[in-house]
């Protein structure tokens, strides 16, 4: 009798989708919930390096929406200089790349801090919007926020 040899990757991932419920013939899987904890979604420049990273203590995914706690999400223009997006909640789309939450945000940058509540994120676009209680603090800098047209 000859053995059959078995791919152990290729098996778990089956076993793995069969527990999920995905598969032909079962369209109820867009219910499927999957709770993580210390939560990572990476995404990388066609340069290969750093454009954002999202980090949540904990996530749920629903479909391609995951609901975070204590997110935060930062933004590289290079490895040193970064701005970072924090919210005890949010929504995130990983499809659009879109996030949104009704909670408290706090954006930091090396030159100021701009708190507020609620707001949406467009993470390919690099933009933010709070909806309301907008603060912004201007920090100290060595750098000339003002210094006018470079000549």
């Amino acid at each position: 009798m000859k053995k059959t040899k078995i791919n152990k990757p290729l098996a778990a991932l089956f076993a793995l989708m069969l527990v999920l419920g995905v598969g032909a013939g079962n369209e109820g899987t867009s219910h499927t919930k999957l709770a993580l904890s210390e939560f990572r979604l990476i995404k990388y420049r066609d340069d290969g390096t750093l454009d954002w990273l999202l980090y949540a203590e904990k996530g749920v995914t629903a479909g391609n929406r995951i609901h975070l706690q204590k997110a935060r999400i930062i933004f590289y223009r290079t490895p040193d200089d970064k701005t970072e997006v924090i919210s005890p909640q949010c929504s995130f789309d990983e499809a659009a790349k879109r996030g949104r939450s009704k909670e408290k945000v706090q954006i930091r940058s090396p030159n100021m801090t701009i708190d507020g509540v609620g707001f949406d994120l467009d993470a390919q676009k690099r933009i933010i919007v709070i909806r309301r209680q907008v603060r912004v603090k201007i920090l100290n800098s060595t750098a000339k926020l003002f210094a006018g047209p470079a000549k």
